[in-house]
């Protein structure tokens, strides 16, 4: 394997010192360097496209529609005028939310691992 000289770790090196160590690589060497180069890069994009995901998904875990209707149903419980099936919508409704909460926590689990939060 080539080597590249760098600095010691405690000084910087600029982006272009290490540029112009690169450019003395001979023609091999240097594609297998690029090709680690876009490795990193699709790594890097890959790691943000499913970070964007998981947050997407974290915060639209239940949609505010199935918020509104069980509002709407704790409401008239509250007012003892619920229907029997508005109850048993009501229980279904609080079923998934329990399970689209867990689902949200395991989300929030994967993000953390991911940035490395525990």
């Amino acid at each position: 394997m080539t080597h590249i000289k760098v600095v010691p770790p405690s000084h910087q090196t600029g982006f272009e010192d290490i540029l112009i160590r690169v450019e003395q690589l001979d023609k091999p060497t240097l594609l297998q360097f690029v090709d680690i180069v876009k490795d990193l890069v699709y790594t890097k994009n890959s790691t943000n496209v499913y970070e964007t995901q998981l947050l997407k998904k974290i915060k639209n875990n239940i949609p505010a529609s199935i918020k509104r209707r069980q509002k709407q149903l704790y409401a008239k419980m509250q007012n003892n005028a619920l229907t029997f099936p508005e109850k048993e919508e009501l229980m279904l409704l609080n079923a998934l939310i329990e399970e689209k909460t867990a689902e949200k926590i395991r989300f929030m689990g994967e993000l953390a691992q991911l940035r490395h939060v525990f």
